[in-house]
Formats: C-alpha cells, sequence, structure tokens
C-alpha cells in the first residue's frame, strides 16, 4: 500500500495514473448523520430531519479530517468504501428525531431506538397492541401524537412568523444599501462644491503678461512686450 504524509490531498491535484494509488492510503468512512430540513420543518411546525450520507476523509497520522455531505464525485472516487457502507446502512429516515423531542430523557431515546423508533411520528404510528412491551408506551404514544397535532396547527404561524423575519432582515439591508449609497452621494456633493484652486499665480495676475500673451496668441497678434517688474529691497 502507498505511503502518504502530509496535507490532505485534493481530488483535482491527481493525475489519473497515480489518483487511485493516492486515495488508498487515505482513510475514508461514510456515514449517516441528520440534517436539518428547513423548508419541510417550515411547513410542519417542527424541527424535521433527513438521514443524509456523509463522508469523513483524513490522512493517516493526521489530526485533520474532511467531514462534509458526501457528493457523487465521492462515491465514484471511493467506490470499495462506498459499497462497504451500503451493506451495512439501515433505512433513512425522516421526521422528528426523538433526541430532538423535549418530552423525554435521553435514556428512553435509547429505549426507544433499541425497539426501532426513531421519530415522534414512530411513536405516534406505534400499534396499540406494541404499546405493551414497553411501560409507560402507550403514554408516550398518545403524548408524540398530541404534540403532533399542536405543531401542525401551529405551523401555519411558524411559517408566517419565519416568513416575516426573513422579511425584517431584507428590509434591514436594504436600508443599510440606502444609508451607504446616500452618505457617498453626499461625499461626491461635498466635493464637488469645493471651490478649484486657481491656476494663475499672483505675480501672473499682478502684471498681466501671461494673460496678455495668450490673448494675444488666440488673436493671431503679436504679444506685448513682458514687462519686468521692479524689486526693491
Amino acid at each position: 500500500m502507498t505511503q502518504y504524509t502530509g496535507e490532505l490531498p485534493n481530488y483535482e491535484d491527481f493525475m489519473p495514473e497515480s489518483q487511485n494509488a493516492q486515495d488508498e492510503a487515505l482513510l475514508v468512512k461514510f456515514y449517516i448523520k441528520p440534517m436539518l430540513d428547513k423548508t419541510q420543518s417550515q411547513v410542519s411546525g417542527r424541527p424535521v430531519h433527513k438521514d443524509t450520507e456523509y463522508i469523513d476523509i483524513r490522512v493517516p497520522g493526521s489530526r485533520d479530517s474532511v467531514a462534509r455531505p458526501a457528493r457523487d464525485t465521492d462515491r465514484a472516487r471511493f467506490p470499495r468504501h462506498y459499497a462497504a457502507f451500503k451493506q451495512r446502512i439501515e433505512a433513512p429516515v425522516e421526521g422528528t428525531p426523538l433526541a430532538e423531542w423535549p418530552v423525554i430523557s435521553r435514556s428512553v431515546v435509547e429505549d426507544m431506538s433499541y425497539m426501532g423508533i426513531k421519530t415522534v411520528e414512530a411513536l405516534a404510528a406505534v400499534s396499540d397492541s406494541n404499546t405493551q412491551n414497553y411501560m409507560g408506551l402507550a403514554l408516550l404514544k398518545r403524548q408524540a401524537g398530541e404534540w403532533l397535532a399542536i405543531a401542525e396547527n401551529e405551523a401555519p404561524v411558524a411559517k408566517l412568523t419565519a416568513e416575516l423575519e426573513e422579511r425584517d432582515a431584507r428590509i434591514d439591508a436594504q436600508a443599510k444599501t440606502i444609508e451607504d449609497l446616500s452618505k457617498r452621494l453626499a461625499a461626491v456633493e461635498n466635493a464637488a462644491a469645493e471651490p478649484s484652486s486657481p491656476s494663475t499665480t499672483v505675480s501672473e495676475v499682478a502684471d498681466g503678461s501671461d494673460g496678455a500673451e495668450a490673448m494675444a496668441a488666440s488673436e493671431g497678434l503679436e504679444a506685448p512686450p513682458r514687462r519686468r517688474r521692479r524689486v526693491t529691497g
């Protein structure tokens, strides 16, 4: 196996003939991580998560790693790792994780997970006959159903609140932009209003020699002789 040391390599940095050998030296792991679905959360009025495939890439001996949602290029780049991951993966879970539900403790979350119940929606859908398999499960099922019903009724209000907050944020951004433009415009206007420095010196204005020469030249005439100023001291 090829030994690799140094910074985490980049996919684009490898030539095709050396890429596979470099990749074999990496420690690659695909895994599932719940990701908040903001759109569905607003619609449902409660936090809704979707299981998302992530990838973790690290170099042996290094503490640094790259952990992010997996892309199609990652799946094509590490087909062996991805195939092993898919063989032991569970069915994707969608809904509100029990760990996000404030009604129950962490230990109850673990108990529910052991029975295959990982979301509030799944808990509310447990059959009445199966509620007898765990003490208090019938009560938890009823609480889950009530919580979902309340969240559904409050969903329009939550959605409206989110839309208003987004609108206010846009208004604030627009107001700041207008304020910045006003300041810039005022600065330009002030600069234009300042008197410009005269191009003719005081001595030239005093004897008028340069002005006379310029006027004569414009009329095609011979310029008058320049007068010499007497300097006394």
